[in-house]
């Protein structure tokens, strides 16, 4: 699971990532491997989610700000699955052909950017007429609604992960 991005407008929030992880700890046993590149603030949320995890009985570890590239690429390869935001872990989940849930919210596939896998499902808000509102997304919702992250439920996110299980 990787919650992060440099993308402000990137990044779906802590707590849904926490929620999302319970559940599909509950229901499908799957332990949660926490990763990103940060310290400080990134490393603190990243031990926030995966202590969530846990008090919801699921296993969970963070290795947020604890690995090198190289070790990310190992860990990501080894997965089952990978669940992260728009950012270099979906991409390099769908390099291995790893199952894949991105959630994309300022970002649209017309740039490119999406995983390039069979194996990568897209949970996304289409139908926003402020979407795409940056090729990379700002670091704040020009808008101040924020609807492209905010209108993504954890149930949107655990249901396309069920779907990449099956």
């Amino acid at each position: 699971m990787s919650p992060f991005s440099v993308w402000g407008t990137k990044m779906w929030f802590a707590d849904r990532f926490a929620r999302t992880g319970a559940e599909l700890a509950r229901r499908h046993g799957l332990a949660v491997v926490g990763v990103g590149g940060g310290a400080g603030r990134e490393a603190v949320i990243g031990r926030t989610i995966v202590e969530k995890v846990a008090e919801a009985g699921g296993k969970a570890v963070s290795l947020v700000g604890e690995t090198s590239i190289g070790e990310l690429k190992a860990v990501i390869k080894g997965a089952r699955l990978v669940l992260a935001n728009d950012s270099a872990p979906v991409h390099v989940a769908a390099a291995f052909n790893v199952p894949t849930v991105a959630i994309f919210g300022p970002t649209a596939r017309k740039w490119g950017f999406f995983p390039l896998s069979e194996r990568a499902i897209v949970v996304e808000r289409l139908g926003l007429e402020c979407r795409p509102c940056h090729i990379h997304g700002p670091q704040k919702c020009p808008k101040g609604h924020f609807r492209c992250m905010n209108d993504i439920q954890v149930e949107d996110v655990v249901q396309a992960v069920e779907n990449l299980l099956r």
